[in-house]
């Protein structure tokens, strides 16, 4: 539940998503969970590592969610339904927020 999330720290929130995502966690049910949950503070760090769930539009949903003004590192490495072209226009966006 959300209420649950609100004590976390940023990093920890990060430590949190970095575990879904590495553990074939990921799917389109729990995405309202993790956007208002762990993307409701500004995060420093998003790394998806061979995330073979991880999809264009979760990572449109996340964008939407977070306010990614601290964001300074965002990995997408690997992450066979992510399209390239689109992994791109994501960094490129959220550094020029």
């Amino acid at each position: 539940p959300p209420e649950l999330c609100k004590c976390l720290t940023a990093k920890q929130r990060e430590r949190i998503l970095r575990w879904l995502a590495s553990h074939d966690c990921l799917s389109n049910s729990i995405v309202p969970y993790i956007t208002k949950s762990l993307l409701s503070v500004p995060l420093y760090s998003l790394e998806f590592y061979k995330c073979y769930q991880l999809t264009n539009d979760m990572l449109i949903e996340f964008a939407k969610a977070s306010p990614f003004s601290r964001l300074k590192s965002l990995i997408i490495h690997q992450c066979h339904q992510v399209d390239g072209r689109f992994q791109y226009s994501i960094v490129y966006s959220f550094f020029t927020m």
